[in-house]
């Protein structure tokens, strides 16, 4: 910006100059001329060298002067330009310098700030418990800064960051430090905010602080528009319900992809969780509800739900019916080979016919092999492709079924055959 400033002074200047330089000059010159004539009756000349020291002596404030109340508009135009960028270019310059230089001043602070805050917070979660006047002279320090919203957001910032880095009595410690320091409290005042982003935030401290009283207040947050925040109500349920972690699902609201991705990672890492039978939800009017059940039941191997699962192979959804196919050949019981078989015989969605392709395969058994063969020989090459591949996976005598099939003369198969038994893709696996 400055340099832009600079070199637009630099050009209206040059102009200027060009243009008013002649005027003034032989204004000037005239003027001495005629006033030589006057003292000298012979009427002679004055010679360069002192019309350069008379031109000289003009004083600057006399050449602005005279190129302010200049006869030519563009002279005078061009002045009060100079002039006017002269002064943005120095309230610019200004600025920066001292905008740097209290950038630089709030960094140091900020800095040492941090630093202060740091070791107060090590030396509180390593001193001994029972040393209460060390805790409350740590204590009261920390309180102190709170008056500055800087410091409050670096206290914070470091509570969690320690927090996520300990396990055990650390936690213990540092929890009682931010309850203590009222934290919950602003935390709370937060969820009373209209913008979703400040909620949400609220709610993953809050669930990682493990404030358990805050959990009804939390729930309201699930019936919110925005998924951002319903995501981070339902992990914080996980955490903090402890008599009912997966009471998100009870309400009427989409799950996305994301959404479930995002549940399922916390779920594997929760422990200790009191885990329902979902088959309850299975009839939500909410497909991604049920989509998400079925995810939940073949991650808890819960073999009681088979029958409702069966119940629903022919749910509108493809979706759905994917997640069912899976989720029936995860729970590996082989009677429900013959119910997969209907199911693709029947269906029209190629993931699904695939899917049930794998899970049959999955399952194992003599009818399992039986169906394979037939989807080999069906003459749709990405199911026989599948089939060739999960027949060659179950082991030498599957490999040597489809070595008998190499004499065909269907180029087709023979294509399928032998991208299933090539040994760069069984050595890859």
């Amino acid at each position: 910006m400055v340099n832009n400033i600079v070199s637009i002074l630099f050009l209206i200047f040059c102009l200027t100059i060009t243009s008013s330089n002649a005027t003034n000059k032989n204004d000037k010159i005239d003027s001495l001329l005629v006033d030589d004539s006057l003292y000298n009756s012979s009427s002679s000349f004055m010679n360069k060298a002192q019309l350069k020291s008379e031109l000289k002596s003009i004083g600057f404030k006399d050449y602005i002067d005279a190129g302010l109340n200049n006869e030519d508009k563009f002279v005078r135009f061009s002045y009060r330009m100079i002039i006017a960028l002269l002064i943005i270019f120095i309230s610019t310059f200004i600025f920066i310098i001292s905008n740097r230089f209290v950038a630089e001043y709030l960094k140091r602070k900020k800095s040492n700030i941090n630093d202060r805050v740091e070791e107060l917070i090590s030396i509180y979660i390593s001193i001994d418990k029972d040393s209460e006047s060390e805790s409350d002279e740590i204590y009261m320090e920390l309180k102190s800064f709170l008056k500055n919203k800087t410091a409050r957001r670096i206290i914070l910032k470091n509570i969690l960051s320690v927090d996520n880095s300990f396990s055990g009595e650390s936690n213990i410690q540092l929890r009682k430090l931010y309850t203590k320091l009222n934290y919950d409290k602003r935390a709370l005042q937060k969820l009373r905010s209209e913008s979703w982003a400040i909620r949400a935030k609220a709610i993953r401290e809050l669930s990682q602080m493990d404030i358990v009283e805050t959990t009804d207040i939390i729930r309201k947050s699930l019936d919110h528009i925005n998924p951002v925040l319903r995501l981070e109500a339902g992990i914080a349920l996980l955490k903090l319900d402890k008599a009912n972690p997966f009471s998100f699902l009870d309400v009427d609201r989409e799950l996305t992809t994301w959404q479930q991705m995002n549940l399922l990672e916390i779920i594997r890492k929760v422990k200790s969780l009191k885990v329902p039978n979902f088959k309850r939800w299975l009839y939500s009017k909410q497909e991604s509800i049920i989509e998400f059940s079925i995810k939940l039941i073949s991650y808890y191997q819960q073999l009681d739900a088979v029958d409702e699962l069966k119940l629903l192979l022919t749910h509108k959804s493809a979706t759905v019916r994917f997640e069912l196919v899976k989720c029936l050949g995860t729970l590996e019981m082989e009677e429900v080979i013959d119910d997969l078989i209907v199911v693709y015989e029947s269906e029209k969605e190629e993931a699904v016919r695939l899917q049930c392709i794998k899970s049959i395969a999955y399952l194992g058994g003599e009818a399992s092999i039986v169906f394979l063969e037939k989807v080999l020989l069906s003459g749709i090459s990405v199911e026989m492709l599948v089939a060739a591949i999960a027949i060659r996976e179950s082991g030498v005598m599957g490999t040597i079924k489809l070595k008998e099939y190499l004499n065909t003369e269907d180029v087709q198969l023979l294509k399928v055959l032998k991208h299933a038994l090539d040994e760069n893709l069984i050595d890859s696996k």
